[in-house]
């Protein structure tokens, strides 16, 4: 799903991610709108507004298959080749990097917003 940010959310983790010692795109917690859906997505359109959850269940796995699905052993994530600086591939925090202009997430991240709340609050939501 290709999502454009209209607000990202900060919180202690993002400081703890600047720790790992690597290059990636930050930010866990946002909200947009649907830009573009991949084949076979139905519980979105372009143009719906959107907050980007972190604890993306794959629906399958041990945990998911009980009631566990935020802590899944098998999260989906969409190949780090989405990104690159300087020329290699970066990683992005929770595989969602919400602290750019547009993110490519899993369509198991994106939650449809069905009532009006601002962005800045949804991210914070997220």
């Amino acid at each position: 799903m290709l999502v454009e940010i209209r607000a990202s959310g900060i919180c202690h983790t993002d400081y703890d991610t600047m720790q790992w010692g690597r290059t990636m795109v930050m930010g866990h917690e946002g909200a947009g709108i649907v830009l573009a859906c991949g084949e076979g997505v139905t519980h979105v359109q372009p143009g719906d507004h959107v907050l980007l959850n972190w604890a993306m269940p794959c629906g399958n796995c041990f945990q998911c298959r009980h009631g566990a699905e935020n802590i899944c052993e098998e999260k989906p994530e969409v190949p780090n080749e989405r990104f690159t600086h300087n020329g290699a591939h970066i990683s992005t925090s929770f595989s969602l990097g919400t602290m750019a202009t547009y993110t490519v997430v899993p369509w198991q991240a994106v939650v449809k917003m069905d009532v009006e709340i601002p962005f800045p609050s949804a991210a914070a939501a997220s």
